[in-house]
This record gives structure tokens, sequence and C-alpha cells, in this order.
């Protein structure tokens, strides 16, 4: 480390910088660890985040369609009242389309996500009636899909209560 053949050239004062070089090489060395430790940390806890947000978002957007589906179908129960069946199709169509995106959602409880698959599935029959119906301008017996609708109804927002709950203590 220190040739004393070279001692008259170099004197105390190289010595003592080297070893000064030596233990600021170490500090910094020692602080960049440090910061590198301070630096995987803080990444984990931006993906925690962002994690928790992907969750969050994807919680609200499965609440905003149980809204839409809901008021879509209240909306076709008002036009199968009012006995408008083409229009009563194609607010059913869009129905159909909106439980179908809450069905293979993965936000909501599975029992939810089943009945919303089947009421989807039960829609398309009902829509292909209720066009035969317009077709050929006869009466549609909408009493039990009406009711159909509502229960449906009733699962959406008892699953937009769920969701909000769990976004507002989550």
């Amino acid at each position: 480390m220190f040739d004393t053949a070279n001692a008259h050239l170099v004197g105390a004062w190289g010595l003592i910088l080297g070893m000064v070089g030596l233990v600021v090489s170490l500090l910094g060395f020692w602080v960049t660890i440090a910061q590198l430790r301070r630096t995987r940390k803080a990444t984990e806890a931006v993906n925690a985040a962002i994690s928790s947000l992907r969750n969050r978002m994807g919680a609200f957007d499965f609440a905003s369609e149980c809204v839409r589906g809901s008021k879509s179908l209240e909306h076709a129960i008002h036009l199968l009242r009012a006995k408008q069946w083409d229009e009563a199709a194609g607010k059913l169509l869009e129905s159909q389309g909106i439980l179908n995106r809450i069905g293979i959602s993965d936000e909501g409880d599975e029992s939810a996500r089943n009945s919303s698959r089947d009421t989807a599935e039960l829609l398309l029959t009902s829509v292909q009636e209720l066009e035969e119906a317009a077709d050929k301008q006869i009466e549609f017996q909408a009493n039990e899909l009406i009711m159909i609708l509502r229960k449906q109804i009733n699962l959406l927002e008892s699953q937009i209560v769920g969701v909000n709950r769990e976004l507002y203590n989550g």
C-alpha cells in the first residue's frame, strides 16, 4: 500500500489523503447501497398503489355497468308496459349487452355474474318473441318478463351498494 522507498516523494500528506479517499469511497459505496434499498422500497410501494388503483377502478367500472344495466332494464319495463314492442326489443338488446359485460367481469360476486349471464340469455329469446309480436301486431304477454327484469334490477342494485361500500371502506 505504501512503499517506503518513495516516502520522501509522497510525504505524510499523501498517505493521509489516500486514507481519507479510501474512507470517503467506502462511505459513498454505503450511501449508494442505502439509496438502492430505499429505491427498491419506493418501487414496491408504487407497484402496490398501482395495483390498488387498478382494483378500485375495476370496481368502479363494474358499478357503472350495473347502474347502466339497471337504468336500461327500467326503461325496457316502461316500454313493455306501454306496449312499444320494437323500442322495448331494442332496449332489451342493449340491456343484454350490458348484462353480458357484467357476467364476464371479475368484480362482484359469482352468483350475480351467473344471474346476469342467465338473464342476458333469456333476453335474447324475449327479444325474438317481441320482434315477432311486433311484426304480427299481436299482444305480447310481458308480465313474466317484467318480473324477471325487476329481479335482475334488484340484483344489480345490490351489487352497486356492495361495490360502493367496498370502494369507500377500501
